[in-house]
């Protein structure tokens, strides 16, 4: 591999939690000379994933050193500060960010992560003059649009606040087709039924056991959060969007229908996907998949692997509608930038829950945010159950203070966030409209 290469498996070692991994590709990189900026990145966010904070500030020094302009560098060491409690050090970082790139809105993002920021910061200017800047890509400026949105609802001006957002989404969705903004339902995902699964049995269970729990829904339904509860049990590996349900499912042959694949699957006698979680698992008993076209794909899962267990995740229409529309999302999620299609998104997310609840043979919890944010000690016993683990212990973890309904925290957020987006009704009503006209719609036949 190139060092670019080396530096994405580096960075994608770190999103999965490999940690040791990450922490040897940017040995290797720094042995073979390469001291991007993007490689101190990497490797200090490896070390504090591996709870070495301390060694993660110093490669960030180490990356000053050689990079002394660096705001990306900075950063980074702002949000180390502010998960060790160091608000104030945290803060300097980001300002001190912003001093040698005026332009670096993660700096701005991470003091918004710790306070709110009034009206009349001065940092402000900085963020409009960068959405302002027509020059910088439609995502870039939109970024900035994103913050103002959040500065605004923060200090209660939602008028304004919902501007941004729209301006914001609007530059998301620039250049896009219009129909690829729409929340579509992958091929043959209905077509796998009950019927389909007992005409095509699995006799003989696969070899070996498959160690996948896969947690499904759209963003900003609690995914994460159940993600991080089920750890608490022991023994679950927190894999994140491994997309490995998704993916095997797309070098199947669908053309023939769904029927034709769950014919094939029942003659296979070794599994193909139990290998490739067993491999992410980092040599737990279990490992989680979150990535979202698994809501698709579960009917692959339940024709090889009946026992693997599915938490389906759901929240209020309104809230989840708010809660993603004021969300940044890194790629895909289009469907998310016009209050309509995230309407019609939120119906068919829904139909399809209610179709594999239907159809899976599979132990499924169907968890409803709002249980969690009320009682997470009651949500964690229900899906300790679920894989076949033992309760943990109850836990004295409080709600963080003040929580954006777009970022996710380190633990439950509390009831605050349930009906949080009731102020913001009037301006998700075209999300609403298209939401029940859909549900309406859906319900009149089987959707294909």
């Amino acid at each position: 591999m190139d060092f670019a290469d080396q530096i994405t498996a580096g960075e994608q070692a770190v999103a999965a939690g490999r940690a040791d991994a990450a922490i040897a590709l940017a040995d290797g990189l720094y042995k073979a000379g390469c001291t991007d900026v993007a490689v101190f990145v990497f490797h200090a966010r490896a070390l504090d994933l591996a709870l070495r904070p301390l060694a993660a500030l110093t490669v960030l020094a180490d990356g000053l050193a050689t990079h002394p302009l660096s705001g990306r560098l900075r950063v980074e060491r702002g949000k180390i500060l502010a998960r060790q409690g160091d608000a104030a050090q945290a803060e300097a970082a980001f300002d001190d960010a912003l001093t040698v790139d005026p332009r670096q809105m993660e700096a701005v993002k991470g003091i918004l992560s710790l306070r709110p920021m009034p009206l009349d910061d001065p940092r402000l200017a900085l963020v409009t003059a960068t959405a302002m800047d027509t020059d910088r890509p439609p995502n870039k400026r939109a970024k900035p649009f994103y913050i103002l949105g959040q500065v605004w609802l923060e200090a209660g001006e939602i008028d304004p606040a919902m501007a941004f957002y729209a301006q914001a989404n609007a530059l998301m969705a620039l250049g896009h087709d219009p129909a690829a903004q729409e929340y579509r339902f992958a091929s043959g995902a209905f077509d796998i039924t009950r019927e389909v699964l007992a005409e095509h049995p699995r006799t003989v269970p696969l070899t070996p056991n498959c160690p996948a729990v896969l947690i499904a829904g759209l963003p900003r339904s609690g995914k994460t959060l159940a993600e991080k509860l089920l750890t608490r049990s022991g023994g679950v590996h927190a894999g994140g969007e491994l997309a490995l349900l998704s993916r095997y499912a797309r070098e199947l042959d669908w053309t023939q229908g769904a029927g034709a694949v769950v014919a094939g699957l029942a003659t296979l006698t070794q599994s193909p996907l139990a290998r490739r979680y067993t491999a992410a698992a980092e040599g737990r008993r279990f490992v989680t998949d979150t990535s979202p076209p698994t809501l698709f794909r579960l009917g692959v899962m339940a024709a090889l692997h009946p026992d693997v267990p599915v938490v389906l995740c759901h929240r209020d229409p309104l809230d989840l509608a708010a809660a993603m529309y004021v969300k940044q999302f890194r790629r895909g999620n289009l469907f998310t930038t016009r209050l309509d299609t995230l309407g019609r998104a939120i119906a068919r997310a829904e139909r399809l829950m209610a179709h594999w609840l239907d159809t899976l043979p599979n132990p499924v919890l169907h968890l409803a945010y709002e249980d969690t944010a009320r009682d997470p000690d009651d949500t964690t016993r229900h899906l300790a159950a679920l894989i076949g683990q033992p309760a943990p212990p109850r836990t004295e973890a409080r709600p963080p203070k003040r929580l954006h309904p777009a970022r996710a925290s380190d633990g439950p957020p509390g009831p605050a966030l349930i009906g949080f987006a009731r102020p913001l009704a009037r301006h998700l009503k075209p999300a609403m409209a298209a939401y029940h006209a859909e549900k309406e719609r859906l319900s009149l036949s089987r959707p294909r």
